[in-house]
């Protein structure tokens, strides 16, 4: 990060100076008593079940130079501060002013910047595009899932001169933050990967779910224009560039797509296919170390973008072929002779979908077993969805169904309608239950999916059975 001036942070949060030198710099950043390094500048946070303020006397204690705050101080309180001449920006919400303050600080870089949302694929994307775009740029991108309203204004407060390019993710929990947190960023290139059933908790229906990833190409277009990287064969992500003023770039597998997969080939824990790119009237074969053909779509909307900033296809193919993708995205173990899938990064009915027809098309010598766990916020959606999921594991020739959680109870239930037989579905409370279940009846040659939303934790199941 470089230096803010204290002028600047009060222009940028509309915030008042109540302690401290007007003259000094804010110089790092931190919400986090527990990462906070002498200098930082604290900005307590309040959520649900917790208020960054109660830690303010830590973060003093610990060597801070400032905090930009909002809950009133005791007399006693300003007296420490003042006492270690610390500054103290007074605010009325802590995370509006982070977020005016990421805009403004934003603002200094004349760089390219990619951001990445729908309903799956986000992060997979996201670093496809770093590992596409590292040759040639400085590329700063957001840690993990860093993709809410307070991860992206902190990725953003970590540009510095020497990047040439930003990758961010932009997730939501509820309708208008992605146009917020777009209009914070400022991308120049916006890529859709799909529209899927998630969020309906918040959100209500798809169509909902929708209109706030479109939210992405609104904000672009309040701020004078850019590239929408649209995915042609989601029906809902297809629309949405129709009467912006954007330039629309597509991607997907119909003939129609600007950057377009063929011959789609799985060979084990990797996909071989073709990439043609109509700008270069030109195909490429490519091999990414991920198996399912979700990950070709992550492929292609990354490779599209990555056009975008001038990198040629031969280039593009060769650092897809070497991308590390993130971990609990169809990572693959052995485990004294079984198979084990590690999905359990989270999940809605799309990309449990997704990764049932992987499963569908892997050749195994044993059992196929679904470890699947349930899928959340899916709000009046949930018992239908976990219900479809059921029967599409019958379908997909799932031999063993271990179901961990209430919701996915629904799914064993639809699966015995379905046909399996009552002795291949067990239920279980929680993911130590079913590891014992995969120790008890996993045999050499089977392959275990480990599928679930996030808050389910399956990825113990791992570790237990390890052991």
């Amino acid at each position: 990060m470089e230096p803010i001036s204290i002028d600047g942070a009060l222009e940028a949060t509309s915030g008042e100076l109540v302690a401290g030198d007007r003259g000094g710099h804010i110089c790092s950043i931190t919400t986090d008593t527990r990462k906070l390094i002498r200098g930082d500048f604290f900005i307590p946070l309040k959520g649900r079940n917790f208020d960054g303020h109660d830690y303010l006397d830590a973060a003093l204690e610990r060597g801070c130079s400032g905090s930009i705050f909002a809950r009133a101080l005791s007399d006693a309180g300003m007296r420490r501060w003042s006492a270690r001449g610390a500054v103290l920006i007074r605010v009325g919400d802590t995370r509006a002013a982070l977020q005016g303050l990421a805009k403004r600080y934003r603002e200094r870089f004349r760089i390219p910047l990619i951001a990445v949302t729908g309903s799956n694929g986000k992060t997979t994307t996201k670093d496809m595009m770093v590992a596409i775009a590292s040759g040639r740029f400085s590329v700063l991108c957001s840690e993990g899932t860093f993709n809410n309203d307070v991860g992206v204004p902190l990725t953003l407060l970590r540009l510095e001169g020497g990047h040439s390019l930003a990758v961010l993710e932009i997730g939501m929990s509820g309708r208008g933050e992605i146009g917020r947190l777009a209009g914070i960023a400022g991308p120049g290139i916006g890529v859709i990967t799909n529209v899927g059933p998630a969020h309906l908790e918040f959100l209500g229906t798809i169509e909902g779910v929708a209109a706030s990833k479109a939210e992405l190409l609104e904000a672009m277009r309040a701020r004078g224009g850019g590239v929408a990287v649209l995915n042609c064969d989601d029906p809902y992500v297809s629309r949405m560039g129709r009467g912006l003023s954007l330039r629309v770039k597509t991607f997907g597998m119909g003939p129609g797509a600007d950057v377009r997969g063929e011959s789609v080939r799985a060979e084990g824990a990797r996909v071989r296919f073709s990439m043609r790119f109509r700008r270069a009237e030109r195909a490429v074969t490519v091999t990414i170390p991920a198996a399912g053909i979700h990950n070709v779509y992550n492929a292609l909307a990354a490779a599209a973008a990555c056009e975008e900033l001038g990198i040629e296809p031969g280039e593009i193919a060769e650092r897809l072929g070497g991308v590390r993708l993130p971990p609990m995205r169809m990572e693959l173990f052995s485990r004294g002779g079984i198979t084990v899938i590690n999905d359990a990064y989270n999940a809605n009915p799309a990309s449990m979908r997704a990764a049932l027809e992987t499963f569908r098309g892997m050749a195994v010598d044993g059992k196929k077993i679904l470890v699947m766990g349930d899928m959340l916020e899916l709000g009046a959606a949930a018992d239908r969805a976990h219900r479809e999921i059921g029967r599409l594991a019958v379908e997909c020739g799932v031999d063993l169904l271990i179901a961990v959680g209430e919701l996915s109870a629904l799914a064993a239930e639809a699966a015995r309608e379905a046909g399996m037989a009552d002795g291949n579905v067990v239920l279980c409370a929680r993911a130590g239950e079913a590891a014992s279940v995969l120790r008890e009846r996993g045999r050499e040659g089977d392959c275990v999916l480990l599928k679930a939303s996030r808050r389910i934790g399956l990825e113990q199941i791992l570790k237990e059975i390890t052991q």
